[in-house]
């Protein structure tokens, strides 16, 4: 479904559906497509928000 959005020229990505794993899952796709690409990420459960916080965090120090 991205590739049909034209993710590759996109300027950012709104992952907002109410399932937490298909945003993830677009978000993670989408970077791995441009890795500059801005995204923003809605998670509904608070514990998996907070470990997807922590692991991004570690695999991205910098960011």
């Amino acid at each position: 479904m991205l590739e049909a959005a034209k993710i590759h020229r996109a300027d950012a990505l709104l992952a907002l559906t109410s399932a937490d794993t298909t945003n993830l899952e677009a978000v993670l796709y989408a970077r791995s497509v441009r890795q500059d690409l801005r995204t923003v990420l809605r998670l509904y459960d608070d514990d998996f928000a907070k470990a997807v916080y922590r692991t991004l965090r570690i695999a991205h120090p910098g960011r």
